[in-house]
């Protein structure tokens, strides 16, 4: 059983390398969008005359460089291996999901878009002020949302419905926001009205790390040692009927919730 005073000897023992391999990682990501802004520059007019061509072009980009990033790159670095990776694979379902992922780490969302296709992301408007994430909210299916004004969610809610509609999936963080604990946050309740009012599944998706990884918590930016990644989906869930969305998002939570918890034993994660 590995004891919390384990972990602190093992942040004080990092090496030159702890940190030099991780912060390869984060050039490369910042690489990646000045790239994308290039390529936006090079190829704006038929990018955005002609809107087939830009979704195309924006979705191959991001999943391109993300799984190139993420299961490429990081993993040669030895920031972290890949134990466990079962991601639905493209065409897993006859019709359009709602994937509902925890989030702990900035980097969660890379993760799981690395291997899915035709997925549309809601994600706070926080983001906006990224130049990327703007053009992508603007001229792709990435949806920007302000949880706490009404009209922000009735215009997300009308945009995801046309995304599903369109037959693309969508991926949402219900948490909202990235946990600074071992205990996952209350989840906000957009993934699960849609799923009902769409008449569509929920498909959650474990992210889990042994260490903390550009997470809410210091020092989480460079690990003492290489992380175990794991990626975790389960179940397609259903609405019950008459079930509400609050109803469904806090089953679904509870599902989520102890698998983390089960991965959480014997890791940093379990001392928090």
């Amino acid at each position: 059983m590995k004891t919390r005073e384990h972990f602190s000897e093992l942040y004080r023992k990092r090496t030159f390398f702890h940190y030099l391999f991780p912060f390869a990682g984060y050039a490369f990501y910042f690489m990646g969008i000045g790239a994308f802004l290039l390529l936006l520059a090079v190829l704006s007019v038929p990018v955005l005359l002609v809107p087939p061509l830009r979704k195309y072009l924006f979705g191959s980009f991001v999943n391109h460089f993300n799984f190139f990033l993420t299961r490429i790159y990081l993993p040669l670095l030895r920031v972290y291996k890949i134990a466990e990776d079962s991601t639905p694979a493209p065409g897993a379902f006859d019709k359009p999901v709602i994937y509902v992922a925890n989030h702990r780490s900035q980097l969660d969302g890379p993760i799981i878009m690395a291997r899915l296709r035709n997925t549309g992301v809601i994600m706070k408007a926080l983001y906006l002020r990224n130049p990327v994430f703007s053009i992508l909210v603007k001229y792709s299916d990435f949806i920007s949302v302000n949880s706490s004004s009404l009209d922000s969610l009735s215009v997300a809610m009308n945009r995801c419905k046309e995304v599903i509609a369109g037959g693309s999936n969508l991926l949402v963080f219900p948490e909202g926001s990235r946990s600074r604990s071992s205990r996952m946050l209350q989840f906000k309740d957009i993934a699960f009205r849609l799923s009902i009012e769409a008449n569509v599944p929920v498909v959650p998706i474990i992210v889990h790390t042994d260490y903390p990884l550009m997470a809410k918590i210091p020092d989480s930016y460079y690990p003492p040692e290489t992380i175990k990644l794991t990626v975790r989906a389960l179940d397609a869930q259903y609405p019950k009927d008459g079930e509400r969305a609050s109803e469904f998002a806090n089953r679904v939570r509870k599902i989520m919730s102890d698998q983390v918890q089960d991965l959480d034993t014997d890791t940093y994660w379990e001392h928090l």
